[in-house]
């Protein structure tokens, strides 16, 4: 009998392993207190949380980076520290253009966004799950939500369709002082609190009807690590003067090309994310590469070769805040600004809704570990009423983008400083 049970014992202990070896680290949702004024409406089934490698279109994919360059080349005009996700921006804008049913407004959209809404729907869903992955190696994580009014008539439609196409969660408020410390535990509990917000670092209008979100954490270590043993104290010069930083080296076989006026260099995550650096050549401002030949140059990976490179990059840490009325404006959207368009009926027919306010805050921290960085943009809807070793020290004011497994932008940013 002893024998029996013993073996039995085993044999549970033995599945136990086996299943909890199976599972994979599945996102839990946000679990929110519901009181009078505040209720969970919807929520959703996230993916399993394991890296997924289904293909996305390459009408996707240059859709992404066409409005990654247009995007950012509107918000990098001064010389300062900038980081921007622009997937951030777009899945927002994706989820606004659900709700669009004037003809103006949706081309107007459907125009900086590269596709039509439909395909647009179809293609968010992909890039969505393929970027939603939690292992030893890394996370990268992409969280939406929308937030109304109490008591204000949402189309139950436009929700579903934002919980099938896009996860997003649904939630009713009164943008009172309770709703608005929800808004901001959601958004720090998706980007696991990288972002640190507070109340007044991420406002809140009490005169909010709607509140589209979207949150971008990547974390990810480097496929080639940085011993800390090589890190040191040196001059990085900026346009400002010269400044004292740390620099990291590692030496990596990368894809690499020298062009007229600057260089181009990959760095490796794990979870085959990379990082491409666009280091200007002395005397070459870095905003002057703000154009679309480098852009294009710079994710093109067909016309570099392998290199074995020594490349020594500085840490840094920072944040940016951008607010985006005017840059979309100038970019032809308009119609969803307008009080009086009557544009966005499909969110709700009680008309008069109108985009009063496009935001995002992001941060970057690269390190030795790995790199972090993070996003949440937010629109506001209210209502009228083996060779040689190549050696680079970046060390001058450069740009880097941070891109998923399949090159699609996640971060752009430029460095003018690691020392705010």
């Amino acid at each position: 009998m002893k024998l029996f049970l013993k073996l039995i014992t085993m044999f549970l202990l033995t599945v136990g392993i086996f299943l909890l070896a199976g599972c994979s680290d599945k996102t839990k949702q946000i679990d929110f207190q519901q009181t009078e004024t505040f209720k969970t409406l919807m929520e959703v089934e996230y993916p399993d949380g394991e890296a997924k490698t289904e293909e996305v279109s390459s009408e996707m994919i240059t859709a992404l980076r066409n409005f990654s360059f247009q995007t950012s080349k509107e918000l990098f005009s001064e010389e300062k520290n900038y980081i921007y996700s622009p997937l951030s921006l777009y899945f927002a804008l994706s989820m606004l253009l659900e709700g669009v049913s004037k003809n103006d407004a949706k081309l107007e959209l459907e125009n900086i966004l590269g596709l039509e809404r439909e395909t647009n729907r179809l293609s968010m869903k992909t890039v969505y799950e393929n970027n939603f992955y939690k292992n030893e190696n890394g996370i990268l994580r992409l969280a939406n939500s929308i937030w109304f009014k109490n008591n204000f008539p949402i189309d139950q439609e436009y929700l579903q369709v934002l919980a099938d196409y896009f996860y997003a969660e649904s939630y009713q408020t009164d943008f009172d002082s309770e709703g608005h410390q929800n808004i901001i535990d959601w958004i720090n509990y998706y980007t696991e609190n990288f972002l640190e917000l507070t109340k007044d670092k991420f406002p809140v209008s009490e005169s909010t009807i709607i509140l589209l979100l979207n949150t971008v954490y990547f974390e990810n270590k480097w496929k080639t690590s940085f011993d800390k043993e090589f890190t040191i104290e040196n001059d990085f010069y900026a346009s400002s003067g010269k400044v004292k930083t740390e620099f990291m080296t590692h030496s990596i076989g990368s894809k690499h090309k020298a062009y007229d006026k600057y260089q181009v260099v990959e760095d490796y995550f794990e979870n085959n994310a990379s990082i491409t650096y666009i280091f200007p050549n002395k005397g070459i401002n870095v905003l002057d590469l703000l154009n679309e030949e480098v852009f294009t140059n710079a994710l093109n990976s067909t016309d570099k070769t392998i290199k074995k490179i020594s490349l020594t990059v500085p840490k840094f840490k920072y944040y940016s805040n951008f607010a985006l009325n005017q840059p979309l404006n100038s970019l032809g959207v308009r119609e969803v600004f307008k009080p009086t368009s009557n544009s966005l009926e499909l969110m709700s027919k009680d008309g008069g809704l109108f985009v009063s306010e496009v935001k995002q805050k992001a941060g970057i921290q690269l390190s030795e570990a790995g790199v972090k960085a993070a996003a949440v943009s937010g629109i506001a809807v209210t209502t009228s009423a083996l060779e040689e070793e190549l050696q680079i020290i970046l060390n001058r004011p450069f740009l880097y983008i941070i891109k998923d497994a399949f090159g699609i932008p996640l971060f752009i940013g430029i460095l003018q400083t690691p020392v705010e």
